[in-house]
């Protein structure tokens, strides 16, 4: 079975919608055959860097999307591959996205549950 998470970045325009709406644009899905712990964008002048770190030193599997402003999107299976990703590549990540584990049907489908029930 796949596991699934999905990226976001608050569409810079939202300040000014109501409470209860969100707007925000899918960065990118990541689906693996393995258990997602950690999923980030890196940013672009850093993506050889991390590139080379997972494939030298990762504990665990990974997978690594690219994304068309030359960011990456990475995903890794292992808890100890995440808290160095947090620790060692932090100024490396982009800090404007969110992670959900969910697909985009499930993301956008409770966004719009919550609207409506005017929940912020």
């Amino acid at each position: 079975m796949k596991d699934v998470q999905t990226i976001w970045r608050l569409n810079p325009g939202s300040a000014s919608i109501p409470q209860g709406c969100w707007m925000g644009s899918l960065v990118a899905t990541m689906e693996t055959e393995f258990p997602i712990s950690c999923s980030c964008v890196v940013l672009p002048d850093h993506r050889q860097r991390v590139l080379t770190w997972l494939e030298t030193k990762a504990a665990g599997p990974h997978c690594v999307e690219e994304l068309p402003d030359e960011r990456i999107a990475v995903a890794v299976s292992e808890r100890q591959d995440a808290a160095r990703l947090r620790a060692f590549f932090r100024h490396c990540l982009d800090p404007d996205v969110i992670v959900a584990n969910r697909s985009e049907d499930h993301v956008r489908s409770f966004i719009t549950r919550m609207g409506r029930r005017g929940v912020s």
